[in-house]
């Protein structure tokens, strides 16, 4: 009875979660129609390309404060001056990470053709970007008021999205998408300030050894988060030097992968609603149990995406992207794994105390990711297809880490 009392309420906190994903996710599903119709399939694949390439940059500034600074407001969430203090030395040490990755991209932009060609447009995005890395969602995350940043999120996704329906009709207006993501994702950091002000936080002065100890701190975080900024990233940046962001191939590679990434978002719901329950309680009954349930709902839907990806691409992106749907069926064998992987990643490890193994999984296929790119661009087979295989098997990589340190450690779980 205790058993099914504990999954009954894992599924009740996963529900939660995924009216919190479907309310966020939701909004960005109703935009990705309207510009894959819109804009040409080149102007589609520019976006894409600046997307992935400006999300290395907003990784690097975030860096891992999400989670680090997240448990040390946790702790202190009573003790307003320590909470001050800890965001302030936050946003100080993004800010001089900003300024160092400001530097590299203007870098980037000197040296290479192809964001010479774009770099408006890019430039955008990349403002765009260092905004939403500058938001003090781990302060929210830290005292449970996880209401605020859906609230906060979903109005500057509405505001987007309503100002790309009304504004935005072809490719001479492609500027208003990143345009309007800079106003609302930028009023949506003076929010996140006020309510932090509101809150009674006030900003402090910070040293130079509190930054440092705040790096040092995130770093193996940050690791983590960079490698799955590479793994997502790293194919459109080669797809973007191979045929040029504003090309077929580029587009069609960034509609498959769209609605890849659909798919994998709703993953993380259910690993979040267990992930709690096991670290309290850890039981791994229960756990192979939900493992083995929502495994087998995942098969049934990832093969029938497999089976209707072609008209599922024309259905959702527009009739000149049925050729992405060869891309579609090869990202959703990576998806299919990704299931396993998170999985058998924090949730199944983290009660054990072998959660670095779920950390060093993410970096193992960051490595793999970017080896086989670099191989690929050297005997000159950089094409959507094999990169489709490629970000395919990240997936596949970490869930072999994982569950190779799973079993390997699996004496612990008794």
């Amino acid at each position: 009875m205790t058993q099914n009392k504990t999954q009954a309420r894992i599924f009740k906190n996963a529900l939660f979660l995924y009216a919190l994903t479907f309310s966020n996710y939701l909004i960005g599903l109703l935009l990705l129609p309207y510009l894959s119709r819109v804009l040409s399939v080149e102007k589609f694949g520019v976006i894409g390309f600046a997307t992935s390439f400006c999300l290395v940059f907003q990784m690097v500034v975030e860096y891992g404060f999400q989670l680090s600074t997240t448990a040390t407001i946790s702790v202190h969430r009573d003790d307003k001056t320590k909470m001050s203090r800890t965001i302030s030395t936050m946003t100080y040490t993004k800010l001089l990470l900003a300024c160092g990755a400001s530097v590299v991209f203007l870098a980037c932009a000197m040296f290479v053709n192809m964001l010479r060609g774009h770099f408006a447009i890019i430039l955008l995005f990349f403002v765009d970007s260092i905004a939403k890395a500058l938001l003090p969602d781990a302060y929210f995350r830290g005292i449970e008021r996880m209401k605020d940043i859906t609230i906060r999120a979903v109005s500057a996704k509405s505001g987007i999205l309503v100002a790309t329906l009304l504004f935005m009709k072809g490719d001479d207006t492609l500027i208003i998408y990143p345009v309007s993501m800079i106003v609302f994702d930028t009023i949506a950091l003076l929010w996140a300030f006020s309510l932090l002000k509101r809150d009674g936080l006030k900003a402090t002065s910070t040293t130079m050894r509190e930054m440092l100890e705040a790096l040092k701190d995130s770093f193996w975080f940050f690791m983590s988060r960079i490698s799955v900024s590479i793994n997502g990233s790293l194919g459109s940046i080669f797809l973007g030097m191979r045929y040029s962001p504003e090309s077929v191939e580029m587009g069609l590679y960034s509609g498959a992968t769209k609605l890849s990434s659909a798919g994998e978002q709703m993953i993380p719901p259910l690993g979040d609603a267990l992930y709690p329950s096991m670290v309290n309680k850890k039981d791994y009954r229960l756990f192979y149990r939900i493992v083995l349930r929502g495994g087998i709902l995942w098969f049934l839907a990832c093969g029938l995406v497999e089976v209707l990806a072609t008209p599922l691409c024309v259905l959702i992106l527009g009739g000149q992207y049925a050729s992405a749907g060869e891309f579609l069926r090869i990202l959703m064998v990576g998806v299919f794994f990704g299931y396993f992987s998170f999985m058998f990643g924090y949730p199944a490890l983290s009660p054990i105390g072998k959660a670095t193994w779920a950390n060093a999984a993410i970096m193992v296929s960051a490595i793999v990711n970017l080896t086989a790119c670099a191989v690929l661009w050297l005997t000159g087979n950089i094409t959507p297809l094999t990169v489709c295989v490629v970000f395919s098997s990240t997936n596949i990589t970490t869930f072999i880490v994982r569950f190779s340190a799973f079993m390997k450690f699996k004496n612990l779980t008794r």
